[in-house]
């Protein structure tokens, strides 16, 4: 099966709300994690509660840990990322390359609190509490310049995705990880520095078909 043949080609429109914590990763973690490629002084963890898609709701946590260098320069990649979405994995895959895996969420909403879990694989592997706070502030697409690189398959992929929505400051009131030897879980980043946290509500997305390119 390819990108072309799929049952959920891109450009993909979505809806939903989520938490964006803007982080900075010790050279030192990110070393012991396997991770000293991705350069930059940025890193952002997302989690996302999609109610609306091309394969209808589903929930999302993913890791950039900064820049890759590919052919086309340096651009953001995702490391690490969880949905509880079949079809939402396979689309991911074959659309923009992103490694997305399955796994089960637990997430809470009361309109202050936002609590979440995730279980990877038979593991209790990712806990977050976060409280909105403040006024919300409008989010335009123009805000957001992102290019979002990924290697799969012997294929690069570069997406520019699109979103806009309203943001609310946010305080992080727990945050845990696990990952085994085994590569199963989620990395702990619970000594790592919170740079911003938020919570976008009422938020619209547009992910559009990639750019690709073939390893020679």
């Amino acid at each position: 099966m390819t990108e072309k043949d799929h049952d959920f080609p891109a450009p993909w429109q979505l809806t939903g709300n989520g938490i964006v914590l803007i982080m900075r990763l010790s050279e030192s973690w990110k070393k012991r994690h396997g991770l000293g490629d991705y350069k930059g002084l940025i890193a952002s963890l997302c989690l996302v509660n999609y109610q609306t898609s091309p394969v209808g709701p589903y929930q999302e946590i993913l890791f950039i840990p900064g820049t890759l260098a590919n052919p086309k320069g340096k651009h953001l990649s995702i490391n690490r990322i969880f949905v509880d979405s079949e079809q939402s994995k396979t689309g991911g895959q074959l659309n923009w390359g992103i490694p997305k895996q399955m796994a089960t969420f637990n997430w809470q909403d009361d309109g202050k609190t936002i609590d979440v879990s995730i279980e990877h694989q038979g593991l209790n592997c990712f806990s977050c509490q976060v409280k909105r706070k403040g006024p919300s502030l409008p989010i335009y697409e123009a805000m957001l310049p992102i290019t979002l690189y990924q290697y799969r398959d012997q294929k690069h992929h570069w997406t520019k995705p699109k979103a806009k929505g309203r943001a609310k400051l946010a305080s992080v009131m727990s945050i845990d990880g696990f990952m085994n030897d085994k590569n199963i879980g989620f990395p702990d980043l619970s000594n790592q520095t919170i740079i911003v946290a938020s919570v976008i509500d009422q938020f619209t997305m547009r992910f559009p078909e990639a750019v690709t390119l073939q390893s020679e």
